[in-house]
């Protein structure tokens, strides 16, 4: 058996897993896991190290955070629709970019490209999509920020198995 813990004592839990409060016979919670997808767990030996669930899904599932491509379908006042090939289509303030204001702000047309993350989501709602970055702080009009709208290169479909690959910090089929 291995020990699933970091140096501090923490683990960090990704796609497939849940924290959770488990009550035992004697009144007491404890803390637990809860898998909520079938797969295979998997960890990755780091400090703290990750713990998550790989499978062969062919459905993408939108979950905080998940860095997404998506294609805008419908504009209006406040948002844009955004197509991520998700369960539902994700919705983009119009002032969810970096340093956005209600004078200036991207002008975005139906069938242009972004790159956005998501920021909430939930299996009862649509997802909540933004393109600011809490760690890179960098503004859309510059042209260097992290999440903006992609204007060259070429978008194409791949396996949900193939984009996490290469969503992968040191993903080696990128350098």
């Amino acid at each position: 058996t291995r020990q699933a813990t970091g140096r501090k004592g923490k683990t960090r839990i990704g796609i497939g897993l849940t924290p959770s409060s488990i009550k035992r016979q004697d009144g007491l919670s404890q803390e637990a896991i809860l898998v909520t997808r079938a797969g295979v767990i998997k960890s990755i030996s780091a400090d703290p190290p990750k713990i998550f669930v790989t499978n062969r899904q062919r459905r993408y599932i939108p979950y905080a955070e998940d860095r997404v491509i998506g294609i805008i379908v419908r504009r209006t006042a406040f948002y844009y629709h955004v197509d991520i090939n998700g369960p539902m289509i994700g919705l983009l303030g119009t002032l969810e970019f970096e340093g956005a204001t209600k004078r200036n702000k991207p002008e975005l047309n139906v069938g242009d490209i972004v790159f956005c993350r998501v920021s909430i989501s939930n299996r009862d709602m649509q997802p909540i999509l933004s393109c600011k970055s809490p760690a890179f702080n960098k503004s859309w009009v510059s042209g260097e920020a992290l999440f903006m709208q992609l204007k060259e290169g070429n978008m194409f479909q791949c396996s949900l198995n193939w984009s996490h690959k290469l969503n992968r910090i040191n993903s080696k089929h990128l350098q």
